[in-house]
């Protein structure tokens, strides 16, 4: 299944089942095979409701994002991984969230210790949030021209170094854009921040080539 459309589906179930919030999950950026840079809300994939299905009867509660990757094949997305945590992903979806007027963390909380909410209705996130970690974001660019030379994939080749920076550039001028939680916390304890993306990078900057950096794009 090669290819650059990896959406996830990310829900918050309580011990009962329970979907607090489901939403969709578009890469439009990578660093590396599990970290990616630029992300997108997008519609639900047709397989959600089976994917709500399987968690529930899986017993799974709290946050877990599901992963998926379409296959060219069939037109359907087929199963990459369950992730029952918050993985690298939430330092941008955090933030997304809270645009949102969602707090991720005290949503998954309180559903995953079963508080009942008095029937509010479950909680959304619009389509069309996007969401960018500013500083490993910039080392797609020199992933990008590290790989645009090497053999492509046939399902998804290179696109134009002009596509790639349009891409980046409309990122991060959409009102919709919300930046990482690590990027927030800069002015607050600069220290720490610097740390974090100090670790990731090292992470990034790392010779692995079975990786491609443009996703899905904008």
């Amino acid at each position: 299944m090669r290819g650059n459309r990896e959406p996830s589906v990310n829900t918050v179930l309580t011990p009962d089942g329970e979907a607090r919030l489901t939403f969709t999950v578009r890469k439009l950026r990578y660093a590396n095979t599990s970290y990616s840079t630029c992300v997108r809300t997008a519609e639900p994939v047709a397989e959600t409701p089976s994917v709500l299905r399987m968690l529930r009867g899986a017993g799974f509660s709290g946050f877990v994002a599901v992963q998926t990757k379409l296959d060219n094949r069939t037109g359907q997305h087929k199963l990459i991984e369950i992730n029952p945590r918050f993985g690298a992903n939430f330092r941008i979806l955090s933030r997304m969230a809270i645009r949102a007027g969602v707090n991720l963390a005290l949503l998954t909380i309180r559903a995953s210790q079963g508080y009942d909410d008095g029937g509010v209705r479950p909680a959304r996130l619009p389509i069309g949030l996007h969401g960018v970690s500013p500083v490993e974001d910039l080392s797609t660019y020199r992933v990008f021209n590290r790989l645009r030379s090497a053999a492509a994939e046939p399902d998804n080749p290179p696109p134009s170094r002009s596509r790639f920076l349009h891409s980046m550039a409309r990122t991060y001028l959409r009102p919709t854009t919300s930046f990482d939680a690590v990027w927030h916390g800069l002015l607050r304890d600069p220290s720490s921040a610097v740390a974090s993306y100090r670790r990731t990078l090292t992470e990034i900057q790392r010779d692995r080539v079975e990786f491609i950096p443009w996703g899905e794009l904008c």
